[in-house]
């Protein structure tokens, strides 16, 4: 008699092989697609951050060039704008009142990829004498 004469050869996938293979693909596609958002969430944040330092730096310059300086509306340049996608930064100076003025600087970008636009946009007064 052969030694293999009273058992059966088994060939492909027990019951309880399928359900147990099913479960780790669908936590490996859980934690990829957590992944996935942490580094897009990341991303937004850093841009984010990036702006409202550009924001701020122009803001800390306009007001430490005082009043009489204040230049025109319009864009301006700022050496790290060029690391935010599609980055612009603009500045809108308005008469408050006679002797202040309101000025608003903002920094927008664009998601790469996509139509969504972002901005940080910071608002102070500048007075003549100042305050």
């Amino acid at each position: 008699m052969a030694k293999n004469q009273g058992k059966k050869t088994q060939s492909g996938f027990s019951l309880l092989e399928v359900p147990i293979s099913l479960f780790i693909i669908a936590v490996m596609l859980l934690v990829y697609a957590a992944a996935s958002n942490t580094l897009m969430l990341n991303r937004n944040s850093r841009e984010a951050d990036l702006a409202n330092y550009i924001a701020v730096s122009e803001m800390e310059d306009l007001r430490d060039a005082g009043y009489a300086n204040l230049p025109a509306s319009g864009p301006f340049a700022h050496q790290l704008l060029n690391q935010l996608p599609s980055g612009a930064a603009a500045i809108v100076v308005n008469d408050y009142n006679n002797d202040t003025k309101e000025v608003v600087v903002t920094v927008s970008w664009k998601d790469p990829g996509s139509f969504a636009e972002h901005s940080a946009v910071l608002t102070t007064l500048i007075n003549k004498y100042g305050l």
